[in-house]
């Protein structure tokens, strides 16, 4: 289904003009009549979505200046779109604040009840489905090559030390609450080749620094 908004009150919901159905309740998403029948059945459901990414892209470069060198390397994704499955455990248990913050609260229900957690079944909607692009810096190294002069004197041919790191910088769309966008669910029945793009229980990208040194005899 394509929500088209939150209904604000039973009597929105019982007008004849608003098309609705006995599943509904203040609070709940408003789905989109798609057949125009003036009521929501199973008929109004719509494809949504796409988890194939309209392009990816990437960009790397070194630059060198004296006995300096740095190495980047950035990556994207553009126009992914991916099912959010933790929102059905998340949203419910109030323990991610993307989902609750500024959450829609009705004098009939309870302060502490989470949004869109009754009605419709909300999951069947398009509000998990979320804009999974990004961009990342992969990897960054950075290095110093000492002199000839100072080499020799070591005896070496050859002295650098750099230090280098992975996922430096990764940045989300802004409509995406889980922690990594590229991690998908590809086990048990999601390994199935007709389901693409749903995640749940995604790991957070891990950022690493290392350092070390080259050394040529």
């Amino acid at each position: 289904y394509r929500t088209i908004g939150i209904w604000q009150s039973q009597a929105e919901i019982d007008d004849p003009l608003n098309a609705s159905s006995a599943e509904d309740a203040p609070g709940g998403l408003r789905v989109a009549d798609i057949n125009r029948d003036g009521v929501i059945t199973a008929a109004d459901r719509t494809t949504v979505g796409s988890p194939f990414p309209d392009f990816t892209w990437g960009i790397s470069n070194t630059f060198k200046y004296a006995g300096f060198d740095l190495f980047f390397l950035v990556q994207g994704s553009q126009g992914a779109e991916v099912y959010n499955g933790d929102g059905f455990y998340l949203e419910n248990r109030q323990i991610q604040r993307d989902f609750v913050t500024d959450r829609w609260v009705h004098p009939d229900i309870p302060a502490s009840r989470p949004t869109n957690n009754n009605g419709r079944e909300w999951t069947a909607t398009d509000y998990l489905i979320q804009d999974g692009s990004y961009v990342a810096l992969r990897e960054a190294v950075f290095g110093y090559t000492f002199n000839e002069k100072i080499t020799k004197t070591l005896g070496l041919n050859k002295f650098r030390v750099f230090a280098s790191g992975q996922n430096l910088l990764y940045f989300f769309a802004d409509g995406y609450t889980g922690n990594n966008p590229e991690e998908l669910r590809t086990t048990s029945q999601y390994s199935s080749p007709l389901v693409s793009g749903y995640q749940r229980g995604s790991e957070i990208m891990s950022r690493q620094i290392t350092g070390g040194i080259e050394i040529t005899f």
